[in-house]
């Protein structure tokens, strides 16, 4: 078996440490390949992220044939950008055990309340001109049904699984947890949101789906913290929150 480690925006395979220690540590017979494909690709759209990452599963199934099941792990953008693969992936379509994310906005990122965030969010929107937080804001089209988000929610893959982990946290402003559920929540107001729902409750059906909610414990007069910044990084850089992650996943990652 093998699991599969994406990073988030701007991340780097150091983002994934903990995951992969623990994994390789109590995985039996389990092989933890963090993904590298777009460590350098800063600024391409979520779905050339996802054809990159979908030809480096290829090129290392192909180097390791025995492999029979295929589990993935994303964090944040990283959990699009495996989505964004896997129609790339449909030789592969049975060998596909469970896939987990951790704060990934399927149904894109809300304006958070936060007047601080929200600026930062665009500037780093604006300034590095990103097409995949534009793509994340549901502003890569002037029409809605034709931006990225919504087209990747009618795709292929999540079907494949056995297991769907959808991992968010109610403090966490970067990535509403009801996004991160795949879950309509009271600021989705547009029935393009519903129409996203209705075609992603289509391919979870018949899967083993679970649910968590992680409350991050908060720490005071932290303005990361504050701002809601913190809680979306702790996904991945908190070691409690990691473990606790990683060894509830475990047992669903073997074959």
């Amino acid at each position: 078996s093998v699991v599969f480690l994406v990073h988030g925006f701007h991340g780097s395979d150091f983002d994934m440490r903990h995951f992969q220690a623990l994994w390789t540590h109590f995985g039996h017979r389990l092989h933890v390949k963090i993904s590298t494909s777009n460590s350098r690709s800063k600024n391409i759209s979520t779905l050339e992220m996802g054809k990159n990452f979908a030809d480096e599963v290829i090129n290392f199934l192909h180097l390791h044939p025995l492999v029979k099941n295929i589990s993935f792990y994303g964090h944040s953008l990283g959990g699009i950008v495996i989505r964004a693969a896997l129609p790339y992936l449909t030789s592969f379509s049975s060998m596909m055990r469970t896939i987990v994310t951790t704060g990934s906005p399927h149904l894109a990122r809300r304006v958070s309340g936060f007047g601080i965030l929200d600026f930062g969010f665009i500037l780093v929107k604006d300034v590095t001109k990103s097409t995949a937080l534009n793509e994340l804001s549901l502003r890569d089209h002037i029409n809605v049904r034709e931006t990225a988000i919504f087209q990747l929610a009618s795709e292929v893959g999540l079907n494949w699984f056995e297991n769907v982990f959808l991992i968010g946290s109610p403090q966490d402003l970067m990535v509403s947890f009801e996004s991160a559920h795949m879950e309509l929540s009271d600021y989705m107001k547009r029935p393009e949101y519903s129409e996203m729902i209705t075609q992603l409750q289509k391919r979870l059906e018949g899967r083993n789906v679970v649910k968590i909610t992680v409350n991050m414990e908060r720490e005071k007069n932290n303005l990361d913290w504050i701002l809601g910044r913190r809680p979306h990084l702790e996904f991945i850089e908190h070691v409690g929150v990691t473990k606790h992650i990683a060894m509830r996943v475990l047992p669903f990652l073997h074959g």
